[in-house]
């Protein structure tokens, strides 16, 4: 977001078990927690679901939580659709942005 890999934003839904239900954001210097600048999510392989306006939603593989990742040129408009829909079915959700 900042141009620099070492900050990480994350958001946490309202249903995510937030202490209380507000807007929740975190920003994170991920150099001073893990030694490569990286969550260890950010280590397993992608595996593609779908692509729209060469933009892919993939799901992380073998990651004992549930991870979707957006990626590509157009990651507002699918980012958009899946929060909605993550919302509509009140599903929890976190959201971790990170540098390329």
């Amino acid at each position: 977001i900042i141009g620099i890999h070492i900050f990480q934003l994350i958001f946490i839904s309202k249903l995510a078990n937030c202490s209380i239900n507000h807007l929740h954001l975190h920003l994170i210097y991920v150099d001073q927690i893990f030694e490569n600048n990286r969550f260890p999510v950010e280590e397993f392989p992608i595996k593609p679901l779908a692509t729209i306006h060469n933009t892919t939603l993939g799901e992380v593989e073998n990651y004992p939580i549930r991870t979707l990742v957006i990626t590509g040129e157009n990651i507002i408009e699918l980012l958009s659709t899946t929060i909605n829909t993550l919302l509509e079915h009140e599903i929890p959700h976190n959201i971790m942005f990170v540098s390329p």
